[in-house]
């Protein structure tokens, strides 16, 4: 199994850059025009959106310091269906898919940039039961690959291929006040590293009140468990004869407001526990969206998130581990103005700022997102 990890060693299996485009772009146009096609048909029951747009990342390869900043082109495309509905059973079909491709080469002396093709496929059922009970069943299915013709890159940046499939059921405790009860299943099959693949299982409660039509609050907790596809490493750092398992703890609440604004927040505290010398954790976590419609056309969000992370294990520093690249997310800033142009065309600009940890302990990267984009409603 794997332990310690450097990441500019590994090589990952390139393609044609320019055969795979080719072949992407007319699927995308294949799918384009059966899509339009068929929402003639399906009418208010399939929903297509296109997004075309560019991007300059600030910092491409995560670097802490000597960041390499690329300008890239995007495509995205959303369609979702409804497949059957009646009284009680509703069932709903949801594709996605996106790559994004630099213009131009962005040098760097021992990684490339990565050019992915990112496709999901998300199918959900839901049956009322009672006016007050609904269960619902749920499924997604999402695949990475990557066209670009580097031999090297960030391990968090690799292929896979990923799944997830779930069971909920809501209930009505009063008119006000609903109770879910949810649980799913997942797994992650990276391409070129075994060792990184993971499965998991989660359990989530959560209650939601509306107070009137302009608040709502609720409260949340979750257990997760994490079973990855490696031996776990004692305080030396060295390998032992156990799998690594994390269990993933966390406890919140949430809001909802609107007056003349939407605002909407939520706080979380997260508790990680593993078995792995260095990846167990606690962690404060805020985020915050506000949104306003400063004309009939025209809309402006703000998103924030923070986080606060401590880790149980006093190690100054560790060598270069891979983990989930959630849980290396911190600091978040998003400003976004949208604006409509007619019904279906519409355009936006966007600003991130992502300041989240590296792969290595107590190091942070800074990566800044300039962003503008159309998009087509079908």
């Amino acid at each position: 199994m794997v332990g310690p990890l450097n990441y500019r060693n590994l090589k990952v299996q390139s393609v044609n850059l320019k055969a795979g485009l080719v072949i992407v772009g007319r699927l995308a146009v294949g799918l384009l025009i059966l899509l339009a096609a068929s929402t003639s048909v399906s009418g208010e029951n399939r929903r297509v959106k296109a997004k075309v747009g560019v991007e300059y990342d600030g910092n491409v390869f995560e670097e802490t310091d000597d960041r390499t900043g690329g300008l890239r082109a995007r495509f995205y495309l959303d369609s979702s269906s409804t497949l059957f509905r009646s009284e009680r059973v509703l069932a709903s079909l949801r594709y996605q898919a996106g790559f994004k491709r630099y213009l131009g080469s962005v040098p760097q002396d021992s990684l490339s940039a990565v050019e992915p093709i990112v496709n999901s496929l998300s199918l959900d059922l839901g049956h009322k039961l009672t006016e007050r009970i609904v269960v619902a069943i749920g499924s997604e299915l999402k695949s990475r690959i990557l066209i670009d013709g580097g031999q090297r890159h960030l391990p968090n940046q690799d292929g896979y291929l990923q799944g997830a499939a779930g069971l909920s059921l809501k209930i009505g405790l009063s008119r006000d006040l609903v109770g879910t009860l949810s649980c799913q299943g997942s797994f992650v099959n990276f391409k070129d590293f075994q060792e990184f693949d993971l499965r998991a299982r989660e359990i989530q409660i959560a209650l939601d009140k509306r107070f009137s039509g302009r608040l709502r609050c609720g409260l949340e907790a979750s257990w997760k468990r994490l079973n990855f596809n490696r031996d776990s490493l004692n305080k030396e750092w060295q390998p032992r004869e156990e799998p690594q398992r994390d269990s993933l703890l966390q406890t919140g609440f949430n809001f909802k407001f609107y007056r003349l604004f939407l605002m909407n927040g939520s706080y979380s505290f997260l508790t990680s526990s593993s078995n792995s010398c260095g990846y167990s954790f606690s962690a404060h976590r805020f985020t915050l969206l506000l949104g306003k419609m400063l004309t009939n056309q025209i809309s402006l969000q703000l998103y924030g998130v923070f986080q606060l992370k401590r880790y149980t294990d006093n190690i100054p520093e560790i060598p270069l581990v891979f983990v989930p690249h959630k849980e290396l997310e911190g600091t978040v800033l998003v400003v976004k103005l949208s604006g409509d142009i007619t019904d279906r065309y519409a355009i936006d600009v966007k600003y991130a700022l992502h300041r989240d940890e590296s792969v290595q302990r107590d190091r942070f990267h800074t990566k800044s997102l300039y962003s503008s984009s159309l998009s087509l409603t079908f």
